[in-house]
């Protein structure tokens, strides 16, 4: 998966939300899941080859609040250029409040794996089959949610020319289980 730079400049994805250029997936069927449930888990073997330049650094997984209650996700893992992955997770549903956690730290161009899970209202992420390290919801009280595995370029550089890439993004494995039930998996 790869970003190709600014939207001005190159043309590139974005959404009626957001301005930043994005590659993304999306759950489509289930459109969206119930945050209580017993099992609500993306998990995904990765190698990032170089980040962005932005503070946290590239999105590369999301958990995101149902489209007709919300347009802001529940959370978003970071990956930055240093290897430092981040979980941002919301406030409120609102949005623009974002409380940032260090989750862990991989070195650029090394595969690892990581796993969102939000059951029974319990929001968390591993690394690399590490132990569960749990993050507040705060407000957002369990809001039906989906999943975007994705490359999201959250630098605010102007970029005047093609720019290839800010992030360059192998998916290795992804997989996928809501309520209970494993409805996607993908090897490449």
């Amino acid at each position: 998966m790869k970003v190709i730079g600014s939207p001005a400049s190159t043309g590139c994805v974005t959404t009626k939300n957001s301005k930043h250029c994005r590659t993304e997936l999306r759950e489509i069927k289930p459109s969206s899941w119930d945050p209580n449930a017993k099992t609500n888990r993306l998990n995904a073997t990765i190698q990032v080859t170089k980040a962005d330049d932005s503070n946290y650094g590239t999105v590369i997984g999301q958990i995101h609040i149902d489209d007709s209650i919300s347009t802001k996700p529940v959370c978003e893992l970071y990956y930055n250029k240093a290897g430092v992955i981040t979980m941002g997770v919301e406030k409120t549903r609102a949005g623009g409040s974002s409380i940032y956690t260090q989750v862990g730290n991989v070195p650029v161009g090394t595969k690892f794996d990581y796993a969102i899970i939000y059951e029974k209202n319990v929001l968390g992420v591993t690394i690399n089959g590490g132990k569960l390290k749990t993050l507040s919801t705060n407000e957002l009280d369990a809001p039906k949610s989906y999943f975007k595995p994705q490359v999201l370029d959250t630098s605010s550089a102007e970029r005047l020319e093609p720019y290839y890439p800010p992030l360059v993004y192998a998916v290795l494995f992804l997989n996928v289980w809501v309520f209970g039930t494993q409805f996607l998996k993908l090897h490449l």
